[in-house]
């Protein structure tokens, strides 16, 4: 091999390695803990520009919870609850169970609710961007 060529060979070594990769194309530089910020803003601006393009102003979230009971069960609880504290059963655990109890019968009044309003609300197709919105 020539001096020449092993220059060449050199350079190209140089100009391939991950020093010269494009920080936006370096998918191991972009995985460093210290860049964590940098991805979940990266996270958070993606849907944004997503919905900017596509000519939504605003969004409604709605979080729901795996820990809804019937309507029934949590009467039930809360009622199996009470009676205990009234008969003298009760211990710090029992209180804290008491309070999720009622807390559960209160987020059933809540997905009723919900229900109502979904119920009342209508798909509506928009012409701006050719979509269904809910109003």
């Amino acid at each position: 091999m020539t001096d020449a060529d092993q220059r060449k060979a050199l350079r190209e070594a140089i100009m391939n390695g991950p020093a010269y990769r494009l920080a936006h194309e370096d998918v191991e530089f972009l995985a460093h803990d210290d860049l964590r910020p940098l991805r979940l803003q990266l996270e958070l601006l993606k849907p944004e520009h997503e919905l900017r393009t596509q000519g939504i102003g605003s969004t409604v979230v709605v979080f729901g919870s795996a820990r809804v009971v019937s309507q029934e069960e949590a009467q039930a609880g809360l009622a199996d609850f009470e009676a205990r504290m009234a008969a003298g059963q009760s211990d710090p655990l029992q209180a804290r169970d008491l309070a999720t109890a009622r807390r559960q019968l209160a987020m059933r009044a809540t997905t009723k609710r919900r229900g109502a309003l979904r119920t009342w609300s209508r798909p509506v197709f928009s012409r701006k961007n050719d979509s269904i919105s809910w109003l």
